[in-house]
């Protein structure tokens, strides 16, 4: 019973630890449990682990892991964006869990600017530029796949 209960916990149950030590300031803990839970070893959570996992070694200054992790992350939730509709909605009807988690919008669009931030933090401005761009171009993509919908709530030009 203790098996089937906690493969049934959300994201944010299973990794309380986690975020109390992030809060705390204690990133290199928080890493090391990430790393241990069912986040690092679970295939369809590649995208939100690799988003996390870049977090936390973005705050230890470990800009370049960081911004690989993100680059991960960025590809990924990429290819599972381009997925068909169908695809989607068939996953949804067999059941919900058993699929990749494709991010939010406002995840897409931050990917690029923590990434620019660090590449800036490392002194590396052409970088840090690029990624400023694939912003930009992300923000148009998604203006475009999702006409007539705000995606973000602060978003005047829409």
């Amino acid at each position: 019973p203790a098996f089937i209960i906690s493969g049934c916990q959300s994201y944010t149950q299973e990794n309380h630890m986690i975020r109390q030590d992030l809060y705390s300031g204690k990133f290199a803990q928080a890493t090391t449990q990430l790393d241990e839970s069912s986040l690092a070893t679970e295939s369809r959570n590649y995208a939100l682990f690799t988003m996390e996992k870049g977090m936390l070694l973005y705050l230890q200054g470990d800009y370049i892991k960081a911004i690989n992790q993100w680059q991960k992350s960025d590809r990924k939730l990429d290819d599972l964006y381009t997925t068909s509709i169908s695809k989607t909605t068939a996953s949804f009807i067999v059941n919900d869990s058993m699929s990749d988690y494709s991010g939010e919008a406002h995840e897409r669009f931050l990917i690029p600017i923590f990434s620019s931030v660090a590449f800036f933090a490392n002194n590396d401005q052409n970088n840090s530029l690029v990624m400023v761009r694939r912003t930009n171009d992300i923000k148009k993509a998604l203006d475009n796949d999702n006409e007539g919908v705000n995606l973000f709530k602060y978003d005047e030009n829409k």
